[in-house]
């Protein structure tokens, strides 16, 4: 049990498939002994997605962002086999085909993407070691600037955001949709961008928080890709995809990266 609480572990979510698969070999590839969980809500695809792979340092690990049981299982089995992890990409994602617009599509689309990667970093960061690296995989499709109402873009912005604050402005923006004034609050008819704007604000929000200093997170747009998610129309392959989420998993110790949001390994504004 010793040895393996030596082993440096990283955990992928979302990761039978797509991006979030591609990023599972990049990390093999980075270090020959690194374990890398291969997380995901379907335990029959994760599993066949593990046995592809036959590579015995490839676990698959049962994490549904919708069912917290499961990410609190697989933490303590992190805990109890490992003892830590060193490396957290929040990949899994959800999005609705076209543009499917009602409260329902909103409730579900934040509660993957927004509520579910925080259920999943408040179990697995307090579980990081020394050195961690954490990765929200976001999007460019949440950009501030989708946001309109320039009152309401500063709430996101705001230095003093707090969790609490961001949960009701998600909460806040699901309420909109239900009664139809989004627009005039200035928030986008876009409930995947406002979730991946959601997922933005809250890194920004890790990054300064004393308690994870000792961590180096941050946030990446891996880019439209060809993806069962985009049907397939993206530009980018997902190999390509998983390029930036890599990279910056596998940053080096000494690494002097200025956390923020990252696209194509470059810092961009959000």
């Amino acid at each position: 049990k010793n040895r393996m609480a030596q082993t440096r572990v990283a955990l992928v979510t979302g990761a039978n498939k797509g991006i979030g698969f591609e990023i599972v070999k990049k990390l093999r590839q980075s270090d020959p002994n690194l374990v890398v969980l291969l997380g995901a809500r379907n335990p029959e695809l994760g599993q066949a997605a593990v046995k592809s792979l036959g590579d015995d340092h490839v676990v698959f690990s049962h994490v549904d962002l919708d069912d917290e049981e499961s990410i609190k299982k697989s933490g303590q089995v992190v805990k109890d086999t490992y003892g830590g992890l060193d490396i957290l990409v929040n990949n899994a994602g959800f999005a609705y085909k076209g543009d499917a617009w009602s409260e329902e599509v909103a409730r579900v689309t934040l509660g993957v993407n927004y509520f579910g990667t925080k259920r999943v970093s408040e179990v697995f960061l307090p579980l990081m070691r020394p050195g961690g690296r954490v990765v929200n995989v976001s999007s460019t499709a949440g950009l501030l600037s989708k946001i309109t109402n320039d009152d309401l873009r500063n709430k996101f912005t705001d230095p003093d955001l707090t969790v609490e604050k961001l949960d009701a402005l998600m909460n806040f923006f699901i309420e909109c949709v239900k009664n139809d004034t989004y627009s005039q609050e200035g928030f986008p008819k876009s409930t995947y961008g406002l979730s991946k704007i959601g997922m933005s604000a809250y890194t920004r929000i890790l990054q300064k928080d004393p308690a994870y200093k000792h961590l180096l997170i941050n946030a990446c747009c891996p880019g439209w890709c060809q993806t069962d998610m985009t049907g397939n129309r993206g530009h980018k392959t997902s190999a390509e995809g998983a390029e930036t989420p890599a990279w910056l998993a596998t940053l080096p110790a000494d690494s002097d990266l200025t956390p923020g949001f990252y696209a194509d390994k470059k810092a961009i504004s959000w």
